[in-house]
């Protein structure tokens, strides 16, 4: 019996699925697969480290705004991965219209290596992202994608229970 891959009701014969993804493991849900073969060819540091150039790079983007080794990723502050840069979209309510879905889509594809993923707070998030990413920012803030002020890049979005209380 061939192997299937259960999603909900739907049922996908092994044989079927694209060659060129990897399913994503149980511990890592909600994660987008990296394509099979997949190479890090990471131009970033490991490590926050002065005097790197994406440091240096944001440093002058977010100015009064103090960056820290475990800060959070996000549209101004693109932190070094093994795969490359990550890049956190913050989607004030979840929401994105159809214009801004595609400038992320053509940014991911142009800047990046194309992976997307939707985080657990209703964010999005382009990995695998150059070294030369400014492209990548004016493209994302030119589609009304990005933060009033620097400051605002490190704002979560809440995610409550609309009956709380009730």
């Amino acid at each position: 019996m061939p192997t299937t891959v259960s999603h909900g009701d739907m049922h996908t014969p092994q044989s079927e699925l694209p060659t060129e993804r990897l399913f994503m493991p149980a511990d890592k849900a909600g994660i987008i697969p990296r394509p099979t073969g997949y190479k890090c060819s990471n131009p970033f540091s490991s490590q926050f480290i002065p005097g790197d150039p994406l440091n240096e790079q944001q440093s002058a983007r977010t100015s009064s705004v103090t960056l820290r080794p475990s800060a959070c990723p996000g549209l101004l502050r693109i932190v070094p991965a093994l795969d490359g840069g990550i890049c956190r979209i913050k989607l004030a309510g979840g929401v994105i219209t159809s214009a801004q879905a595609l400038a992320v889509a053509q940014a991911a594809q142009t800047y990046a290596q194309g992976v997307i993923e939707a985080t657990n707070r209703a964010n999005l998030q382009i990995r695998g992202i150059s070294a030369d990413h400014d492209g990548l920012i004016e493209t994302l803030m030119a589609a009304g994608l990005g933060p009033a002020n620097p400051a605002s890049d490190d704002v979560r979005n809440l995610m409550l229970s609309p009956t709380a209380g009730l």
